[in-house]
């Protein structure tokens, strides 16, 4: 009784996915300006050979967001075709820092975060390098820093300039340091800590 019942549920469950699924004779792309259609295609992972259902679908939708190009991605499906509708993430012509003179410390922010000139703007990115920056600020002493993230969009040309606005605010220092506790292990710590420094 249980198996029948299960096959039953199976064949269910098998049919209602192959009536949403479909054979794609055509794939039509909209919106995308700097990047071809091959491109797309590549980066979607997309092939004419497999069966589209949701589940493929939902794999090319997250194959062209996590590519960073993509600031909206829409799929449909309509008479054998498929339909991807792409707006496209502008390209950073440059990064601009305010408030920082430390080429040091600027170099070190260069090196780890994500955005930079020529490459697609992402504001989950830019959110992602904005803690970056705050961290490696830390690091360095700046504990009360303020950054901010800010852009000029071209529209016309679909590019953007950054601005990294950072506020260093005092320098955190250490004026004393105290060892309590055994006096033999002090010296050892105190030896260890002075070493390192």
């Amino acid at each position: 009784m249980r198996f029948f019942f299960y096959t039953i549920l199976f064949t269910i469950i098998f049919f209602t996915k192959s009536a949403n699924a479909q054979n794609i004779e055509n794939i039509e792309i909209i919106g995308n300006k700097r990047i071809s259609d091959e491109t797309v295609l590549v980066l979607g992972n997309i092939d004419l050979n497999i069966f589209f259902d949701d589940q493929n679908l939902d794999k090319i939708l997250n194959n062209l967001y996590s590519s960073n190009f993509f600031a909206d991605v829409r799929l449909s499906l309509d008479n054998n075709t498929l339909k991807i509708d792409l707006i496209e993430n502008p390209i950073i012509e440059n990064i601009e820092f305010i408030g920082v003179k430390n080429k040091r410390l600027i170099s070190l922010i260069v090196d780890k975060i994500y955005s930079r000139n020529r490459v697609s703007f992402s504001k989950i990115k830019a959110r992602e390098d904005l803690n970056i920056i705050k961290d490696i600020l830390k690091q360095n002493g700046y504990y009360f820093s303020e950054v901010n993230i800010s852009q000029n969009l071209n529209e016309e040309l679909n590019s953007t300039n950054l601005f990294i606005d950072i506020n260093l605010g005092n320098k955190a220092k250490i004026n004393k340091i105290k060892f309590i506790g055994n006096k033999i292990l002090q010296n050892t710590y105190k030896e260890i800590f002075i070493k390192k420094i």
